[in-house]
């Protein structure tokens, strides 16, 4: 199976080339919203009622709670997160929720997978020159892995059919470096999140969806 690479490049290398990663969730997310929402009911009375109860100061303390410093950012995993967990299903128990996690609880069980990288043999060159990996660049796990080839530019990298934009017309990026220049995960300018929500899935693209599909070996960020 080959490897798609993306990582991005900091300032130091901003000289040659100029400005990111916008995750394809967010085009997911779009889809499902609008789905969701073709396929919604009305709320049952009691539904209603029952959130006419949930008061801010009510949101405020549990939140308080949730994001206290004693819970120590709750990584995955964590103590911090296993307090945070306990803390939610002593509320459930308290509301006489019936339990659905595993073994009658309000616990679930899943198993976890990390990524990590190896800073002393990762590192990104260009012609003469050596990037190392946390000091120039920072891989995106984890879709990170190698890769080399011909370097080619694609602007902003975000496609969007309805207004036209498309940065790669002409452009051919399969087994290639695609190189972008963006702000982060902002959309460029001329394009907004209304008009993603208001367009068909098939009708844009982000720059990584676009540059897998279409075969680039890689995707090089400069912020």
């Amino acid at each position: 199976m080959r490897k798609f690479t993306s990582f991005v490049l900091a300032l130091a290398f901003a000289a040659s080339l100029q400005p990111v990663l916008p995750a394809r969730a967010q085009q997911q997310s779009a889809a499902t919203a609008r789905t969701s929402a073709a396929v919604s009911a009305p709320l049952a009375p009691a539904t209603v009622k029952a959130a006419e109860l949930i008061t801010a100061d009510q949101l405020s303390r549990h939140l308080n709670v949730v994001a206290s410093d004693a819970m120590a950012g709750r990584d995955t995993p964590s103590p911090g997160l296993d307090e945070t967990a306990k803390y939610i299903a002593d509320h459930l128990k308290q509301l006489k929720v019936k339990p659905a996690g595993d073994g009658g609880t309000y616990f679930q069980r899943m198993t976890l997978r990390r990524t990590e990288v190896d800073r002393e043999k990762t590192q990104a060159r260009v012609g003469a020159r050596v990037f190392k990996a946390g000091e120039a660049f920072v891989p995106f796990s984890p879709n990170a892995g190698e890769a080399e080839g011909q370097v080619v530019y694609a602007g902003h990298g975000w496609v969007f059919k309805p207004k036209g934009m498309n940065p790669y017309e002409g452009l051919d990026v399969r087994d290639r470096v695609v190189v972008i220049s963006g702000t982060g995960t902002s959309l460029p300018a001329g394009l907004t999140q209304a008009d993603l929500d208001a367009a068909a899935a098939a009708d844009w693209e982000t720059p990584v969806s676009y540059a897998q599909k279409h075969g680039a070996r890689a995707l090089v960020v400069v912020p």
